[in-house]
């Protein structure tokens, strides 16, 4: 019996992962600083530079993010690593990772708005433990004795939700992110 439930299950995640498609993928923008929402999304292949930044996916493996993007992303990130450092940076890096790359983007992230193809916002689900993991790496980091997460959130409390929030909060909106990104805590 349990071999039949085993078999199942393989037999689903193959079924549900046939499904999967990309949501975003490429750079655009007359900056290069904006993910793409192209006619026709397929899934790349995984280059040696993507496993580098994203180990979670090795090189050859069904990615929805190509160099150009993890290029953006590793700019994007080199405060988060520089500040934070360790498993803050870790779980940041892996957010992010997974929002550009993961290969079913369809089941997380939705609500794509553009300008032309230029996407300028879009909706992330996150899970609760996501968010809890990530804020208490972060949390307690200090530089001279000022908590770092307080100067990355816009608005008070700075809670895990807040600091998750602003990270996603676009320039035009007193953030940092080059687009808007609005997390959904689920």
């Amino acid at each position: 019996m349990v071999k039949y439930g085993i078999v199942f299950v393989i037999f689903f995640a193959i079924i549900v992962s046939i499904n999967a498609t990309c949501v975003v993928q490429g750079i655009c923008g007359s900056q290069r600083n904006h993910v793409c929402l192209p006619a026709n999304i397929g899934y790349l292949k995984a280059t040696k530079k993507v496993h580098k930044l994203c180990p979670k996916y090795p090189t050859g493996s069904n990615v929805c993010c190509n160099d150009d993007q993890i290029k953006m992303l590793e700019k994007g990130l080199h405060e988060g690593r520089r500040w934070f450092g360790g498993k803050c940076y870790k779980l940041m890096r892996d957010l992010f990772c997974h929002m550009h790359c993961s290969p079913d983007q369809d089941s997380f992230l939705s609500g794509v708005t553009t300008d032309h193809e230029k996407v300028t916002s879009f909706t992330v689900n996150v899970t609760q433990p996501e968010v809890n993991n990530l804020w208490n790496a972060c949390k307690d980091k200090t530089f001279l004795f000022v908590r770092l997460v307080t100067k990355v959130c816009i608005n008070r409390p700075c809670d895990a939700k807040e600091f998750l929030r602003s990270i996603g909060t676009s320039r035009s909106r007193g953030g940092k992110s080059p687009f808007q990104i609005n997390f959904n805590f689920v």
